[in-house]
């Protein structure tokens, strides 16, 4: 049977400690069970902090100060639940103060506690004999247990000494730490565990300066990855993971580096394979990185996402769509492999395959903001405006900042002259990130709108961040042209031009500037240089071609115009403008029947065309003159009247209205901005 404890002493102090007035060099019968120790003490402020607001509002002010036998009446004294209070709190304290400072005390310094209710009273625990050893047991479980997951002993984590692994263990090495000191000090001498306690504090010294220097490495993830490298350089992950780091913030060559070693450390690391692949600049290089993490992780969707755009790149149609459909099957959350491979079915123009891979993946990914944005894409190519305005706002509504499917939204509305309305959706853009990508379409809106200084300013703007982009820079120049600073737009062009001697819209533009001022020649010179150019797109060339005919014509060498229209006909056949002006041609010639073949062509593609009809009218009472000519050489008349017959037909033909399809072309970005992320995935 455990004796009842008697109360401890009450000190004049709120709360006393354990020790006071206790009998000295007296044998230990019990202690504390140190996990009852540990609870209470992250408790014991609050405790306390209550137990002083509970005799506060009691009035006391302090605890009564009695007498040693009437200690206990005086906690009675105050209402039952301030009774538990400050009971509760006085006995934590002692619990704290004693297990923290490692002293002595007996059973009779302690009140018991029969139950909860009860005054405040501490529980009753075993005698030191069935507690001889809990200090060591408790120390090893919390050392050895908690890292056994990370000791690679019973499967491969890749890592030992990981400071999230060795917090609980620390704990466990304290426990024993401090028990080994404490049995220490209790066998050696005065002297002796002076020195001890001395060479603690030293070592505790020591490792608060270690830690304050630790702390230094987790100021950033740079810090924190380089200190991997420094401490552990031969281990592949920490290789990996500074080299993840050095390539999201574009330090490939550092990068390219790190993914070897961490290769020449682990052969069979795909994802360093991989995202080595991404970096290289050799494509037949990257294409074998590629496919050796494929051999290593056949499922490995990014590896299959990264080989199949290159493969696509290269028009292996086949391979790379199997290896993008493999993507979307091993990685059914991966988003970017669906936009890639619904991007190549509609190359194909597959489009209700790409419209079904779109679908399934919005129904996989539904948060993905890039995926609505890219589908909206692909259906404004195939004319569903509505539906792409739909999902542009979809996307922004689960990204508010994605500024690419404001943008597009932009351009959209821009394509249906809703100008305002795209104007505000430039400016929202603008307020996410002021890029080039949202300046650019928001510059030419102001400039098909007839906004040039507003153009100019931001244009300018995006110059100052992309000082060598010559397609800005050309921007500038036709803005300025159209707004009557000719000579500026001519030396900002010269300029760009005499950079890039293969820049084809440098002359183009001053083709344009030189033959609105006249100078026919100088601008017929331009646009030969760009027609030598001859440029991929075959659009470009017929409209080259066209300007070209155009100047010649004004020169009035109309045969060579004549080919230089005939010319563009054959890489454009819907330009109707050239073939109304080669039926010009042909009717200044006197060839009527040939020059009605001309206008009907172009009637064909522009049948409401004015200017046609007005030529047409002209040359059919052309033919009835000539008509009448040769009737009336069936039938002679008066040499006077044949005279005048003559001299009727001598006249100048009849003025033809042209039709000049000048080189100012819009400046509209008339591309759409995907989200997709290129070509790689990492």
């Amino acid at each position: 049977m455990m004796e009842e404890a008697a109360l401890g002493p009450v000190a004049s102090t709120p709360f006393p400690t354990c020790y006071a007035n206790l009998p000295k060099n007296e044998p230990l019968e019990t202690m504390l069970d140190w996990w009852h120790c540990s609870r209470l003490v992250w408790l014991r402020s609050i405790v306390e902090g209550l137990a002083f607001r509970g005799r506060h509002l009691a009035g006391l002010g302090h605890l009564p100060n009695v007498d040693q036998p009437d200690r206990s009446k005086a906690l009675l004294t105050l209402p039952k639940w301030e009774h538990r209070i400050i009971g509760y709190g006085f006995n934590s304290r002692l619990h704290a103060e004693c297990s923290t400072q490692g002293m002595l005390y007996y059973l009779s310094s302690i009140v018991q506690t029969s139950q909860l209710t009860d005054a405040p009273t501490l529980i009753q625990v075993p005698s030191l004999g069935k507690l001889k050893h809990r200090e060591v047991l408790v120390g090893l479980l919390f050392l050895v247990f908690p890292f056994i997951p990370a000791s690679n002993l019973f499967f491969r984590v890749g890592f030992v000494v990981a400071e999230r692994v060795l917090y609980m263990p620390s704990m466990g090495y304290c426990i024993l730490v401090v028990h080994g000191l404490n049995r220490l000090c209790g066998v050696l001498s005065k002297w002796g565990a002076s020195v001890v306690t001395v060479s603690t504090l030293l070592v505790l010294g020591l490792f608060f300066w270690k830690t304050l220097k630790q702390n230094e490495v987790w100021l950033s993830r740079e810090s924190l990855f380089r200190s991997g490298v420094q401490t552990l350089p031969l281990n592949a992950k920490v290789h990996y993971n500074y080299a993840n780091f050095l390539k999201d913030y574009g330090r490939h060559d550092e990068a390219v580096y790190h993914y070897k070693t961490a290769l020449m450390l682990y052969p069979r690391h795909a994802s360093a394979l991989n995202n080595l692949g991404t970096l290289t600049k050799d494509v037949s290089e990257a294409e074998v990185h590629y496919r050796q993490a494929l051999e290593l992780n056949p499922q490995h969707n990014r590896a299959l996402f990264n080989l199949g755009n290159l493969l696509k790149s290269q028009k292996k149609l086949l391979e790379a769509e199997r290896l993008l459909r493999d993507s979307v099957r091993f990685g059914p959350q991966f988003a970017d492999a669906y936009s890639s491979l619904a991007a190549l079915l509609a190359e194909q123009e597959r489009f209700g395959e790409a419209d079904d891979i779109y679908v399934s993946g919005i129904d996989n990914c539904p948060e993905n903001s890039d995926l609505y944005n890219n589908y909206g894409v692909f259906l404004v190519d195939r004319g569903d405006a509505n539906g792409a305005s739909a999902h542009y706002l979809h996307a922004i509504q689960l990204n508010p900042k994605h500024y690419v499917a404001m943008v597009n939204l932009g351009r959209l509305l821009r394509s249906a002259n809703k100008n305002k309305e795209a104007e505000t959706w430039y400016k929202r853009a603008l307020l996410v990130t002021r890029k080039v990508d949202v300046l650019s379409p928001l510059g030419a809106l102001y400039y098909n709108t007839g906004r040039y200084e507003e153009a100019l300013r931001i244009y300018k703007e995006a110059i100052t961040m992309q000082p060598t982009n010559s397609e800005l820079q050309l921007a500038v120049a036709q803005v300025l042209s159209v707004a009557g600073r000719a000579r500026e737009a001519e030396k900002l062009i010269n300029q760009v031009a005499s950079e890039r001697s293969d820049c084809l819209e440098c002359q183009r533009l001053l083709s344009v500037i030189h033959s609105k001022k006249g100078n026919h020649k100088e601008a017929l010179v331009a646009v030969k240089k760009a027609v030598q150019m001859k440029p991929k797109d075959p659009k470009i060339l017929a409209e080259l071609y066209f300007s070209e005919g155009n100047l010649l014509r004004e020169l009035n060498r109309l045969d060579m115009a004549f080919e230089s229209y005939k010319q563009a006909v054959e890489l454009s056949p819907d330009l109707s403008q050239a073939w109304m002006n080669m039926g010009g041609i042909r009717h200044i010639k006197g060839d009527y029947k040939a020059a009605r073949e001309y206008y009907e062509k172009a009637l064909e593609l522009v049948p409401n065309s004015k200017i046609l009809r007005e030529n047409l009218g002209k040359l059919d009472r052309l033919e009835k003159k000539l008509q009448g000519e040769r009737r009336d050489e069936q039938n002679p008349l008066e040499p006077s009247t044949r005279l005048w017959a003559l001299l009727t037909l001598a006249k100048p033909g009849p003025r033809l209205t042209w039709r000049m399809l000048e080189s100012e072309t819009r400046i509209e970005n008339a591309g759409k901005t995907q989200s997709l992320a290129a070509s790689v995935i990492h």
